[in-house]
């Protein structure tokens, strides 16, 4: 008769639920904002300056609040396998805790940005164009603000839109700027009069 595989008094716990929901809420939030957002923001200065203390802080918080459950679980899903001693712990613990913070940061600051920010358009001249291929195909754009020449953008837009695109000619962005950033609305092609 098979008697069922019963865990042992010795087998190390799975990893606690709260660290997998982390890591699995902050992947879903994360996807969920690529996908109707896009993670398009370029943070300014002052944002950068404001939110570092507080998001170091959640960050070390969290990964001491989190340390103490892993302590003794094991790595893996079959019974058998290792536990977390005390340094993985703490390593698993800094890494889910940062992933967490960095998603909650970046997708508030997209957010956040779209509340308060108001839309402006500005020409970028094109400087080049290009094709990447990865886990999905990017035709990116090489841009120079026309009129602030250390302003340049690397951005993966639509074939349609990358066709129309001609080096040396302007190209017309839609952004939202406010204090915490800018983010590209949409991209066309300059028109020749403006």
């Amino acid at each position: 008769m098979n008697e069922p595989d019963l865990p042992d008094a010795t087998d190390p716990p799975p990893l606690p639920a709260g660290v997998q929901a982390m890591l699995i809420g902050s992947s879903v939030v994360l996807l969920l904002a690529a996908l109707t957002l896009g993670i398009s923001i370029r943070p300014s200065a002052a944002f950068g300056i404001a939110v570092t203390p507080f998001a170091l802080a959640a960050w070390l918080g969290l990964a001491l609040r989190v340390q103490p459950g892993i302590v003794g679980c094991r790595v893996g899903r079959r019974r058998d396998s290792r536990a977390y001693g005390p340094w993985g712990a703490w390593a698993l613990a800094l890494a889910a805790s940062l992933f967490a913070v960095a998603t909650t940061v970046g997708v508030g600051a997209e957010i956040a940005n779209r509340a308060i920010g108001h839309d402006a358009t500005q020409d970028y001249e094109v400087l080049g164009k290009y094709v990447t291929h990865a886990k999905s195909t990017c035709y990116g754009l090489d841009l120079r603000s026309i009129g602030q020449p250390q302003d340049r953008l690397h951005l993966c837009v639509g074939p349609d839109t990358q066709a129309e695109a001609v080096v040396g000619r302007p190209m017309e962005l839609t952004l939202c700027r406010s204090w915490i950033g800018e983010q590209v609305l949409s991209v066309q092609p300059a028109n020749p009069t403006s």
